[in-house]
């Protein structure tokens, strides 16, 4: 799982499919949604074009805030470093196992 943060958030969302969540510590839905992001990125590991991470929307609040974030958890999907699709609250591994297909599978 890769830790997003000021330094390395473009280059790590700029190329292929990127599923971004942007979480909090004293958020429960977020503490909720932690495994099924760990099994994603588990699940997706040997993909070279699909990555899963995470942004401490505490830590770096100047990036959720620039992103739109209102909503702990949101899901960001980036694909070439646009982002193509997001999820505000708590959701399925499968939803989220699908947005990562379809979007690693549309021109």
């Amino acid at each position: 799982m890769i830790e997003l943060n000021k330094e390395n958030f473009d280059k790590e969302t700029k190329e292929g499919v990127v599923l971004v969540d942007i979480w909090a510590p004293w958020c429960p839905p977020c503490r909720a949604m932690g495994p099924i992001v760990e099994g994603l990125s588990e699940d997706f590991k040997d993909d070279d074009v699909i990555k899963v991470t995470k942004l401490n929307a505490d830590e770096y609040m100047n990036i959720a805030s620039s992103l739109g974030v209102t909503g702990l958890p949101t899901f960001l999907l980036y694909k070439n470093g646009e982002v193509i699709s997001k999820k505000v609250g708590m959701t399925t591994k499968d939803f989220l196992t699908e947005m990562l297909n379809n979007a690693k599978n549309a021109e």
